[in-house]
Parts: structure tokens; C-alpha cells; sequence
């Protein structure tokens, strides 16, 4: 069977490889989708095993009691599958946007969302089944090896995959903010250097209005004006690098410790 082809779906043709909307901590959903992922797992062993004791139990009020919580067990997991596909705005999860995901659910060689859906009508049924007398240990051995089998497999993969995502963005963060301390590093070296050549020549036009002598005068005043703005300048800089310091929680390479006044 081809690997590859997603079942056309607007959830998953409108999610980008990246989180869709604005505003949404990617890392935080992943790890939130992680271990939504992890408690299906959970959920689906815990339906089997309430719906296996309900089925054995020897009063109506046993039999009530295990039943409610093995549909409880088994809405959640549904709510927990609407939500991993759909999103859910209470948890700040966005619809399906991992194509990782979106090709285990979909793809025809593994169709993960079908065996989903499988196992909640299964477990639907099963139910239906105990609470209206039927017999079904057939089915709840069907049930039970699926769930510890093939579901249990296919939620360990999704999980794996959402946690292959986290992995990306925490290195796509990485990379990114390396460029910009080396973008940041690169600007802040050219604005120092600007700036002492700036003062250099306030000092050298200081020099010749010294030279000249009174009609150096207006000269000198212009020369102190520069040799100010150089040291605001520099100022200026140092603050930015040590906000830059502060950001990257070290401090840049080629970026001196300096205080406000611009020594190093």
C-alpha cells in the first residue's frame, strides 16, 4: 500500500508544518498534545478493565457504579481524540497541525484515526452489550487484545511523532536565536566602531580649534557637540548590550561587559 496520500480533510490541508494561529505557544501545546497522548493510553486500558469488572459484578449497584466509570473512561478518551484532531480552545490547542500526526491518522498504510474510531465503537457496543444483560465475553477479549495490541502501538507512535515535533522546535528556537545574537553581535561591533571613529575626529577637531585660537571657537563648541553624541552613542550601546546579555542569558561573543557610561 502506497505510503504517503492523506485523506483529503480541511483540518489537515490548512495546518501548516508549523503551529497554526497567533498567540499559541508551540512547545506548550506539543507537550500538552504529548501527554494527551499518553493519557489515551491510559483511558483506553482503564475502559477495559471497568468494563470487564461490570460484567462481573454481582450487584445492580456494583454493576451501575464500574459501568459509569467505564463510560466515563471512555468520554474522556473521545473528548481527548476530538481535541488531538480538532483542537480544543480550553487546553490552547489549535486543530491537527502536525503533518507527522496527520499522516499517521490518515495515511492508508497506517490509518491510525480509524483504529480509534474502532476501538470506541467497540467499546461502545460492549456497553450497550453488559448493560442490557448480554454476553460479550467474545467481545471483551477482542477488545482487550486491540487495546494492548494495535491501539496501544499506534497511540506510542503518535506520541513519538508529536514528540519528533517538539524536538524540531526546540532546535528551529535554537537556530533562530542563534542568528540573532550573531546579527545582533555584528550590528553592535559596527556601532561601537562608528562610534569611535566619531570620537576621533571630535578629539581631532578639538585639536585644530585649539590651533586656531579665538576664531577656533565656534569651531570647538560643534567638535564638544559631536564628542557628546560619540558618548551617548556608546552609552546607548552598552545598555543594548547588556539588555542582549540578559535575553540570551550570556553574553554575546565580541560584546564587552560595559557600564552605562560605555567603558569596557
Amino acid at each position: 500500500m502506497r505510503v504517503g496520500t492523506l485523506t483529503p480533510s480541511p483540518e489537515i490541508e490548512a495546518a501548516p508544518e508549523s503551529l497554526a494561529g497567533d498567540g499559541v505557544d508551540r512547545k506548550a501545546a506539543l507537550a500538552s498534545l504529548i501527554n494527551l497522548s499518553g493519557k489515551q493510553r491510559m483511558l483506553s486500558h482503564r475502559t477495559v478493565m471497568f468494563l470487564s469488572l461490570s460484567r462481573q459484578a454481582t450487584t445492580a449497584d456494583a454493576h451501575a457504579r464500574l459501568s459509569a466509570s467505564a463510560t466515563g473512561a471512555l468520554g474522556e478518551f473521545a473528548a481527548n481524540r476530538r481535541a488531538l484532531v480538532a483542537g480544543d480552545l480550553a487546553l490552547a490547542l489549535p486543530p491537527l497541525f502536525s503533518r507527522r500526526v496527520a499522516r499517521l491518522l490518515h495515511d492508508g498504510e497506517t490509518a491510525y484515526l480509524a483504529l480509534i474510531d474502532h476501538f470506541l465503537d467497540q467499546a461502545q457496543e460492549c456497553v450497550r452489550l453488559i448493560n442490557g444483560g448480554a454476553e460479550v465475553e467474545g467481545r471483551l477479549v477482542a477488545l482487550a487484545d486491540l487495546v494492548a495490541g494495535d491501539l496501544l502501538a499506534a497511540l506510542n507512535r503518535i506520541a513519538g511523532a508529536f514528540e519528533a515535533d517538539l524536538a524540531q522546535a526546540i532546535e528551529d528556537e535554537k537556530g533562530r536565536s542563534d542568528q540573532a545574537r550573531r546579527m545582533a553581535t555584528t550590528t553592535l561591533e559596527e556601532i561601537r566602531a562608528i562610534g569611535l571613529r566619531v570620537k576621533l575626529i571630535a578629539f581631532n577637531a578639538l585639536i585644530e580649534a585649539a590651533r586656531a585660537g579665538d576664531s577656533g571657537r565656534s569651531f570647538a563648541v560643534i567638535a564638544n557637540e559631536i564628542k557628546a553624541l560619540s558618548e551617548q552613542t556608546q552609552a546607548e550601546t552598552s545598555r543594548v548590550s547588556n539588555a542582549l546579555a540578559d535575553l540570551f542569558g550570556d553574553r554575546p561573543a565580541g560584546v564587552p561587559q560595559t557600564d552605562p557610561q560605555g567603558r569596557s
